[in-house]
């Protein structure tokens, strides 16, 4: 998985359909929000490892059970389009973010490499390349 955050997706849900991220882990069970929340599970669940527990408590401590019932809820034809939106937009920025800590890991001060610590930079095409010289 990557290194999408459930904070993030939640905010993203929230963004795209205009609403403060509260209302996401309100206890508001009209259908509209049962159905913002809905799409907020099943981006969970698809981009990130976290489980349904940790899920449940990142949405205002509901339980696992929730969270399934939430999964296997039919969703109308443009929440299914909103979520495939908001879900490429999230797949994007992380798919990028990773890819460059990958390609460039953090140099220390002491000219360790440290590919734990990830260091985000905008990298030319002469740092690839110094980079593929150092690595080889």
């Amino acid at each position: 998985m990557s290194d999408i955050l459930i904070n993030d997706i939640r905010s993203a849900v929230a963004g795209h359909f205009g609403i403060p991220v509260g209302e996401l882990i309100s206890s508001d069970r009209k259908g509209e929000a049962c159905d913002r929340r809905a799409v907020a599970y099943r981006i969970c669940r698809d981009l990130t490892s976290a489980s349904l527990p940790q899920i449940g408590r990142s949405f205002g401590g509901r339980d696992h059970s929730t969270i399934l019932a939430g999964l296997s809820r039919k969703l109308p034809t443009e929440k299914l389009a909103a979520m495939a939106k908001i879900s490429a937009v999230l797949e994007e920025d992380a798919t990028h973010s990773i890819a460059v800590v990958r390609a460039f890991p953090f140099r220390s001060r002491r000219g360790e490499w440290a590919t734990a610590v990830p260091f985000y930079r905008r990298h030319t095409k002469a740092d690839q390349r110094a980079y593929a010289r150092r690595m080889r």
